[in-house]
């Protein structure tokens, strides 16, 4: 299970640094960042090829929000619990993150639990839904 906060935590370094810094935890010693992979997805969600050697704290809201997005995802969790993953995102990135996610969970039996104000992400949410 993995938790992405609303506003992403970014660590000091690079954006490739931060996506290695899951690998670098004891519970996921045994596993190895995937470049190719974490490449693929910085792509599909419209992320500039040039973003890996960037500072982490330069980034945008809505870039860093990606990026989390990515480190998340590149450590293959069964469930996410997400937080307004969208929030930060202009309407093109947020299409493609909905359309990464709706792949992530239809590609294996994984879920997502979340809390979003947004109709487009609460679309791939399926099962119970509970309005306040």
């Amino acid at each position: 299970m993995l938790y992405l906060h609303q506003k992403a935590v970014m660590f000091p370094g690079t954006v490739r640094e931060n996506l290695g810094k899951a690998f670098s935890l004891r519970s996921r010693a045994s596993q190895s960042l995937n470049m190719e992979k974490a490449r693929d997805l910085l792509s599909r969600l419209k992320l500039p090829g040039d973003i890996l050697g960037r500072d982490s704290f330069v980034l945008s809201v809505g870039e860093a929000a990606r990026v989390a997005l990515v480190r998340g995802l590149l450590v293959e969790p069964q469930i996410l619990l997400c937080d307004e993953p969208t929030a930060a995102l202009d309407q093109e990135s947020r299409d493609a993150a909905v359309e990464v996610l709706r792949q992530w969970v239809t590609e294996g039996h994984r879920g997502i639990i979340g809390v979003s104000h947004d109709e487009t992400f609460k679309q791939i949410l399926v099962g119970r839904e509970v309005s306040l």
